[in-house]
């Protein structure tokens, strides 16, 4: 079972079984870059998780990010839709989807 990091804003390292699987993933770099995303976008983070997931049927795996952020619906939507357009550009397409945003309102 893989550990589950539970960090204030976006200060996190990595265990080292994350470590391996960023790095199996190829997505060791772009993980501070996810998180500097998540802490620029959802200033107001008050949890996050970290853990890899595998989709049982395909095999893909992929690193979760998951958040509890305070705020309305639409201001919430608005810091997903930012941080979706931000992921899109500092992060090279073929990686995108090995690391996932789940986002629940505080």
């Amino acid at each position: 079972m893989a550990s589950t990091v539970r960090t204030k804003r976006s200060r996190a390292s990595l265990p080292t079984d994350l470590q391996a699987f960023c790095k199996r993933l190829g997505i060791t770099r772009y993980v501070p870059v996810a998180l500097r995303l998540l802490k620029e976008c959802f200033p107001k983070v008050r949890d996050l998780q970290m853990y890899p997931e595998c989709d049982p049927e395909s095999g893909e795996e992929w690193l979760v990010l998951q958040i509890r952020v305070p705020g309305s619906v639409d201001e919430v939507r608005r810091q997903y839709d930012d941080y979706t357009r931000k992921k899109i550009v500092a992060i090279p397409p073929r990686h995108i989807a090995s690391i996932r945003l789940h986002h629940y309102l505080a």
